[in-house]
């Protein structure tokens, strides 16, 4: 079965005590640029190695925050919600066009 959906059970105490069912965070769909950023953190955390504490955080949490502060991983920009249910994928500009959706449109869908 190619679509499995996993569930947790999440029993949480504070602000009230409440116990509840929700689907689990699905790690087999994150987006290239979420997996640039993680490669590029592992990267610079492993190039603290070996270092001594100079701070009150950790040298690999020093040097991260140093390095990837103000760092933008290309950013996608969100589709409208009924272009993502037609067009699952990245619908191409003929195909807008024969349905008669022009860039102008578009752009005063997603403001």
């Amino acid at each position: 079965m190619d679509s499995e959906v996993y569930v947790q059970i999440v029993h949480r105490k504070k602000p009230r005590e409440i116990t509840y069912i929700r689907l689990a965070p699905d790690q087999k769909k994150i987006t290239e640029n979420q997996m640039k950023a993680r490669v590029l953190f592992g990267e610079i955390a492993s190039e603290a190695h070996g270092e001594k504490f100079t701070r009150e955080l950790p040298p690999a949490a020093v040097k991260v925050m140093e390095k990837m502060k103000n760092q933008q991983i290309g950013r996608t920009e969100k589709k409208p919600k009924w272009m993502q249910v037609l067009f699952p994928q990245q619908p191409k500009k003929d195909v807008l066009r024969a349905l008669g959706i022009t860039e102008t449109l578009l752009m005063k869908e997603s403001s």
